[in-house]
């Protein structure tokens, strides 16, 4: 395998083990503030952290597969992942377990967030191939330059 798809396969296992590790710090979470009751509770940070759970275990499944959606769902992963991060740091020094979430949120943007920025940046150097390619095909190199 070339240098390039190592990198793309380590960069890849990477995002599916964060994304793995938020799915599991979300859901614990969520019990946890279920369990704290009060502000910890509160509706909307239990669904966040359920989305963000539900998001990034749908991310790793379609990273381990290569879905050709991966894009678009790392792109979402990242939003929500970020979303989810930002709800829980105004309390995430006073629980440990907010903590443990938090910096996971926080890998799992990170990831999908380079993931992403990666895939286009592939799509968009394939595309520019693509229409060089179509614009002097092979068979017709362009004519030489005419003398003045």
């Amino acid at each position: 395998m070339n240098e390039v798809g190592q990198f793309t396969e380590t960069r890849a296992q990477q995002a599916i083990d964060d994304c793995l590790a938020a799915y599991k710090a979300c859901l614990q979470t969520a019990a946890y503030c279920a369990n704290q009751g009060g502000a910890m509770a509160d509706p909307h940070r239990l669904q966040l952290l359920h989305d963000c759970a539900d998001v990034n275990l749908a991310t790793a499944n379609f990273l381990t597969r290569g879905s050709r959606f991966l894009s678009r769902i790392t792109e979402v992963c990242a939003e929500v992942s970020e979303a989810c991060a930002d709800n829980l740091s105004a309390d995430e020094h006073d629980h440990p377990q907010l903590r443990v979430a938090y910096a996971a949120c926080q890998r799992a943007c990170r990831s999908c967030t380079e993931f992403f920025d990666n895939e286009v940046q592939s799509n968009e150097d394939v595309q520019r191939e693509e229409a060089l390619l179509e614009s002097f095909p092979a068979s017709d190199p362009p004519p030489p330059p005419t003398e003045l």
